[in-house]
């Protein structure tokens, strides 16, 4: 009974291996409705053929659907899973239950590869974004017949077959393993060439090759943007341009005066108005003229330029003017001379007469020679003589260009003056001390030391006017406003 006991194990093992092997195995899966329990059915076939599958990818990278297995990363996993035909469907207790027999997975699997190995990429349509789609759907497809044929055994397809498909499957892996670029511009009514002849939409995937591509950018009112780039493989490149760091360059041309003749390029142009040059390299020759003096440049264009272009004149009468009064002119000034002492008691007693100067006028300093008389109407008098040195500001870091205002020449000046002066004096609200025993009491009555601001306006080589301000460091610190005209005789 023990050998008939082993016996009869023995024979029971060889048929069930034999039902095994023979295609009569069963796949089954239940849910709550049919679609769930067809999508667990698959769901279960698949995560045994991505287990077994994954263990040959690490042993053994050679096989064909190893390399699918391996690649669904790349594509939509979802759609990867195993596509299920012949599939029975029976309600048992309350659910639906699937089941697919071995067989019939082999033969759907034999007939989905029969199918994909009639696919050409050749003949995938021409619009790029519907070429790639299509693309993707067709590797989609045969991953999922690869899970499919994983599942079942390689008695499904012969091996000369599977190479065809190989292939197939490259061509596909190639078309999609191209760089994508994305151009990200900023900007309306553009258009985009690339690489000469090839025209692409702004802020979409653009399959290129791997290597070195041009493009050219273009919008109405802007610069052309033309560049390269390199793609390398396997990644995404985006390119960026604000169109609005390329428009045509705008330069305002200017003058002071604004009467001056301008031309641009040549051709003769406004003063002042800002112009739009539809032109984004090389160089904008003007050319402003006035009175016979005329002044030349070049503005150097590129792209989103904004300039203005300021040319400051010196009319012929104005340099005329100005000349004279750096080059040996001497005049004589008569002015309205007013002092304002500041006494010791803190009171005041204005004194007002006039002043008589002598003045040489040289290329940076002037000098000359003053008398002045002054009183307050009443008992107390001012009578002063003095030297004066000072620095004209006409042509001080201006480039040796006169400061002018319309028709005048604008003449600034600093220095000092010194000298002596007499004064009477009436009551303690006067000049100094009654008594001037010392040198202090000297110093307040009789010494000039006086740091001065002038500006002189020039009518022309013979004739100014003048306005003077003046602070006595001794004489009771008293300040002086001086203002009258010069001319010469």
């Amino acid at each position: 009974m023990r050998y008939n006991y082993f016996f009869v194990l023995f024979i029971s093992l060889i048929i069930y291996a034999s039902a095994a092997y023979s295609g009569e195995k069963n796949y089954s899966a239940c849910g709550a409705t049919p679609e769930e329990a067809r999508k667990e059915l698959g769901r279960s076939l698949y995560t045994n053929v991505k287990s077994r599958v994954s263990k040959r990818v690490t042993e053994n990278r050679n096989s064909f659907f190893d390399y699918f297995t391996a690649k669904t990363t790349a594509v939509n996993e979802q759609s990867s899973r195993i596509v299920l035909c012949d599939v029975n469907m029976q309600k048992e207790d309350g659910q639906f239950c699937a089941s697919v027999t071995h067989k019939a997975l082999s033969e759907c699997a034999r007939k989905r590869l029969e199918r994909q190995m009639n696919y050409v990429v050749t003949n995938l349509p021409d619009t790029e974004s519907v070429r790639l789609k299509k693309a993707r759907a067709w590797l989609d497809e045969i991953v999922s017949s690869g899970n499919l044929y994983t599942a079942v055994g390689k008695q499904a397809f012969d091996q000369g077959k599977l190479k065809k498909l190989v292939a197939i499957e490259n061509d596909l892996l190639k078309l999609l393993d191209n760089q994508y670029v994305r151009f990200a511009i900023e900007g309306t009514a553009v258009k985009i060439i690339v690489d000469d002849t090839r025209k692409v939409l702004p802020n979409q995937d653009i399959k290129l090759k791997v290597g070195t591509h041009a493009y050219q950018i273009t919008s109405p009112g802007h610069c052309a943007i033309n560049k390269t780039f390199k793609l390398t493989s396997k990644g995404r490149a985006i390119i960026r341009h604000d169109m609005s760091d390329f428009t045509y360059p705008e330069i305002t041309f200017t003058s002071n005066p604004p009467t001056a003749v301008l031309k641009i390029g040549g051709n003769s142009s406004k003063v002042g108005v800002t112009r739009t040059v539809k032109r984004c390299e090389g160089v904008l020759p003007y050319a402003f003229s006035l009175e016979g003096v005329n002044k030349t440049g070049k503005v150097k264009l590129a792209p989103g330029l904004k300039k203005t272009v300021a040319v400051k004149f010196t009319p012929p009468s104005i340099l005329s003017t100005a000349k004279a009064y750096r080059g040996g002119k001497k005049l004589w000034q008569f002015q309205f001379h007013t002092i304002f002492p500041t006494h010791k008691d803190n009171g005041t007693g204005m004194l007002t007469g006039g002043k008589v100067s002598w003045v040489s006028f040289q290329d940076t300093f002037r000098w000359g020679y003053s008398g002045a008389f002054a009183s307050d109407g009443d008992n107390s008098y001012a009578y002063e003589l003095s030297v004066e040195l000072n620095l004209q500001l006409l042509d001080y870091n201006l480039g040796r260009e006169a400061l002018f205002l319309g028709p005048f020449v604008l003449i600034p000046s600093i220095g000092i003056e010194t000298g002596l002066a007499y004064h009477t004096l009436d009551g303690e609200n006067d000049f100094g001390d009654a008594n001037a025993s010392n040198w202090e009491a000297f110093y307040q009555s009789y010494f000039i030391f006086r740091p001065k601001l002038g500006i002189d306006v020039a009518f022309n080589k013979d004739f100014l006017v003048s306005l003077n301000l003046s602070r006595s460091l001794f004489m009771n610190k008293s300040n002086i406003v001086s203002a009258g005209i010069g001319f010469r005789f």
